[in-house]
Parts: structure tokens; C-alpha cells; sequence
């Protein structure tokens, strides 16, 4: 086999005539060589920027990727800089976590070597020399500018849609109700006599209008939500006499598919707050979806229970269910699966998107329970009326875990009546939400993936005030974590996994 090894030779000899070689084994060593140079060649050739500093924030080595980033030719003119210095607007967070000297991830803004502005996700650890003691600081920089950009384009592009959707709806309507009354005219007989065949193709034509209204409609609700320019007259109202309606209003479709549409009032429902036009179009989609899709001879329920704080409220079918691979999308807009052609069998795609978001928009939420061939359950949720009215609590919850934010929101709806629940997945969405929203309360994961949770937390209290209170989520955290949060002003810290008692306590 063939190993390192170090040779020396010397002349030995009153003539000089002996020659020795000496050889030692240097194995140990190559590695240890080799794993410095690998180390050293991760650290120049990775794509993240990395810079090193002393104690006192002086920059003592950048790789090539930092240089690039910054825009500068060589790494002597960034050596020897303060890295404080290469930050733009407020550093008094970045200092702070300077001075903590622990692990710290977080947004920030810095300044190229033109003066350009760019945004970074920043990494930074501690360095430590060869007795443990803490020697420095070495940063990882990712330049985020071009996500941040995008996601400013997306929300752009949605705004846009959201707009031509609202403006393409209300200008289609007045032609339409034109189109429309015309042919009722002409089908009608007003205009003289028609064959039968005529009329056939004027009711045809009457039917298409008629869903077009209905889809138009549809459009310039989804996008009045989208927009936030929906209000809500939200007041006193009994249960019982709107779930009555409702099966009234269905009672002769039902009927004439040899349907069964039966009401089921369990006792503790008592009056709920809640906007009653709302209301209305969340059963109309439920109960007319139901009747749409059950065979004949099936059977419809119409169920209301207490659930805590809570109306439940319930669409019970037998008909062919939902397949578990479909039920995430259900909610979508837009969105209908793979359904056979049949009778009342398409739709908008709208409907349940609607439901879902003027549901949210009273205070509930919308679940569904169903499996191919055994029906489906649709429920929503309606807060009881409270003689005390209170300003809605309005809190923003923000997770990169669904999971995490579904059981975060399932929990604070069980909580209280007058809460409204914002959620988002992005921190940098959360800033977007924030504006417009104005949370009185806010949740977040201090682990976010786009934006650290602590510049979050400050840029977050930019928009929503100074003293907006914050419940701060840690998968872990040590004391100076800890503390360096709750300096930040985080009112409260949970670490992960947590329980619902813990979250509501």
C-alpha cells in the first residue's frame, strides 16, 4: 500500500561517504491538510457570500461570492472595513445581535460599493480560537433582492387581476341585463308570433344568460374579497328561522330529484353575529351543491349544533363524495376536478372559494369531511351572539409550517368570538397583510425561511405601532436567545411543539 510520508537525508562519515534517509509516516497530517484545504475551497467557491470578522466588526477575510455581492474588484477593499458600516438604514438590531454573540438569522439591508441598495438574508455565528474562547463573528449572506422583487410583482400582478375581474364583471353586467331582456321580449311574443322551434332556442338562450349573470356575479364577489372592499353588516340574527328558509327555498328542487332535504336544530343554538347576506350565499352554495351532486332518491341534511363559542352549521350528503387527493384544491377558485358531464354536474368553480372567504370574513371557518362513495359533510362555523359586542381582535399568524398555522387558527377560533384571524406562510407576505390589516396581535416563527423572525418583528411594528404585542414560536432557543428575543419585545415565547393550552394560556 502506499501511504505520505516525510523524507530527510543526510551525509554521515569522516569522507562524507554514508548516506542515511530518515522517513516518517505523515499520514495523520495529509488528512488533516487535505481537510483544511476542502474546508478552505468550500468557503471561497460556495455561492453564499461569507465574511469573517474580529470581535470589534472589522472585516478580516470575505470570499469571492461577498466581494461580487458587495460589487466591489478585490477583497482588500472590503478587508479592514467595518461589516456595520456595509449596512444600510437602522443597524441597531444587527449590533444587538453582534453583542449577543450566539447563533442569529435575520433580513437585512446593505450598501454596494455604487451605493446601491440590496437585501440579504444574513446568517451569522460565532468563531472561537483554539481554547474554545470566542474570537469573532463569520456571516453568511444570501442575496434575496430578486425574491423580495418578485414577490412585490406577484402581489402587483394578483392587485391587477383582482381589478380587471371587479371592472370586466360591472361593465359586462349592463349589456348584458340588455341582452337579456331582449330576448325576453322576443321569446315572450311581444315582437309577434313564434314557432315552437324559435322559442326552444330563446329559452336556451335565456338559461346561457342566466348563467353567465350568475358567473359574472360570482367573478365580482371573489374579487370584491380579494380586494378587502367586501363590508359586512354584521348584527344579531336567529338560527333557526334562516336555516328554514333556506330549506324552504330548496324544498320543490329537491323534490322533483325525489330528494329527502331535512333540517336538524340541535338545542344551545341560540342567535349567532354574523352578516345575513353572507350567510345566505354560504348555504345557497352548500345545500345547491349538494342537491347538484346526490343521485336522486338521495338524502340531504341540514344540521346546526353548538360547538363551543360556535354555530356549527352542516351539509350532510349520501351522494358520491370526494376523493381525498381532490378535497385540498376544493376550496380553490376556479378549481372543479375531474367531474363527469351530467346534469347541474359544472359550475363556476367559484362557489366554495366564496363560501370559504365570507365564512372567515364573519369570524368561522369552513371543514370538510368526505370519501368516494360515502358522502360528503360540509360545515362551517358562526360565532354566538355575545350581549357585549367587542371590537374584533384581529391577529396576524405567521408560520412557514401549514400545519402549524391550521392548528394555530382551529385553536384561537374555539378561543373567542371576536377574534379575526389573518394567516400567511411568508413572512415578507405578512408585511403586505400587516398594512392593510392593522393587527391588534401577532403570532409568528421566529425560524422563518424568507425573512428572520426578529427583523420581522421590528418591520412589523413599524407598520402596526411600537407597542404591537407579539407571541414569538422557537423550535428551540438558549438563554441569550431567550433574552435577545424578549429584549427585541417579543410579550411572549413558545417553544415548539406546544400544546393548545399552552398557546392559549
Amino acid at each position: 500500500s502506499i501511504f505520505p510520508a516525510e523524507i530527510s537525508v543526510s551525509f554521515e562519515g569522516h569522507n562524507h561517504d554514508r548516506l542515511y534517509f530518515f522517513a516518517r509516516d505523515i499520514t495523520i497530517r495529509k488528512q488533516q491538510e487535505d481537510r483544511l484545504l476542502a474546508q478552505e475551497n468550500a468557503i471561497k467557491y460556495a455561492g453564499s457570500g461569507i465574511a469573517m470578522t474580529g470581535l470589534n466588526g472589522v472585516i478580516t477575510y470575505v470570499n469571492p461570492a461577498a466581494v461580487k455581492m458587495w460589487g466591489y474588484e478585490q477583497a482588500a477593499e472590503l478587508v479592514g472595513q467595518n461589516i456595520i458600516d456595509m449596512l444600510t438604514g437602522d443597524g441597531a438590531l444587527f449590533e444587538k445581535a453582534l453583542q449577543v454573540r450566539e447563533h442569529w438569522s435575520g433580513s437585512l439591508a446593505a450598501k454596494r460599493k455604487d451605493g446601491t441598495v440590496f437585501y440579504t438574508h444574513t446568517i451569522i455565528g460565532r468563531t472561537e480560537d483554539s481554547e474554545g474562547v470566542l474570537s469573532g463573528q463569520v456571516f453568511s449572506f444570501i442575496d434575496i433582492s430578486e425574491q423580495i422583487q418578485a414577490l412585490q410583482h406577484l402581489r402587483d400582478l394578483d392587485e391587477a387581476k383582482s381589478r380587471f375581474v371587479a371592472e370586466a364583471s360591472h361593465e359586462l353586467r349592463t349589456p348584458l341585463a340588455i341582452i337579456t331582456e331582449f330576448v325576453s321580449l322576443v321569446h315572450d311574443g311581444i315582437t309577434g308570433p313564434l314557432n315552437q322551434q324559435q322559442k326552444d332556442c330563446l329559452e336556451s338562450a335565456l338559461r346561457n344568460c342566466t348563467r353567465l349573470s350568475i358567473l359574472l356575479d360570482a367573478m365580482l364577489d371573489l374579487a370584491r374579497i380579494e380586494a378587502g372592499k367586501i363590508s359586512l353588516d354584521r348584527k344579531r340574527h336567529a338560527l333557526e328561522p334562516i336555516l328554514r328558509e333556506c330549506q324552504h327555498n330548496f324544498m320543490s328542487i329537491s323534490q322533483a330529484r325525489q330528494q329527502t332535504l331535512q333540517l336538524q336544530i340541535a338545542e344551545g343554538c341560540r342567535d349567532v353575529y354574523c352578516d345575513l347576506e353572507s350567510v345566505h350565499k354560504v348555504l345557497t352554495n352548500l345545500v345547491g351543491n349538494a342537491i347538484k351532486f346526490t343521485p336522486e332518491g338521495g338524502q340531504i341534511s341540514l344540521i346546526c349544533e353548538p360547538a363551543g363559542k360556535f354555530a356549527k352549521i352542516s351539509v350532510q350528503d349520501n351522494g358520491p363524495g370526494i376523493p381525498p387527493e381532490m378535497q385540498a384544491n376544493i376550496f380553490d377558485a376556479f378549481w372543479q376536478g375531474d367531474k363527469e358531464d351530467g346534469p347541474g354536474a359544472k359550475g363556476t368553480g367559484l362557489g366554495l372559494a366564496i363560501a370559504k372567504n365570507l365564512v372567515k370574513l364573519n369570524g368561522g371557518f369552513v371543514t370538510l369531511e368526505s370519501a368516494r362513495d360515502q358522502g360528503s359533510r360540509f360545515s362551517f362555523t358562526l360565532p354566538f351572539y355575545d350581549r357585549v359586542q367587542k371590537p374584533a381582535l384581529r391577529i396576524l399568524v405567521v408560520d412557514d409550517d401549514a400545519a402549524i398555522v391550521d392548528l394555530i387558527t382551529r385553536a384561537l377560533q374555539t378561543m373567542a368570538a371576536e377574534i379575526e384571524l389573518r394567516s400567511t406562510l411568508s413572512g415578507l407576505e405578512s408585511l403586505f397583510i400587516a398594512g392593510d390589516y392593522r393587527p391588534h396581535l401577532v403570532i409568528l416563527d421566529i425560524g422563518l425561511q424568507d425573512i428572520g423572525g426578529a427583523e420581522l418583528l421590528k418591520l412589523l411594528r413599524q407598520k402596526g405601532g411600537a407597542s404591537l404585542p407579539a407571541k414569538v414560536l422557537m423550535v428551540s432557543g438558549s438563554e441569550h436567545q431567550l433574552q435577545d428575543m424578549k429584549a427585541l419585545g417579543a410579550n411572549d415565547i413558545l417553544l415548539k411543539p406546544f400544546t393548545v393550552e399552552e398557546l392559549l394560556s
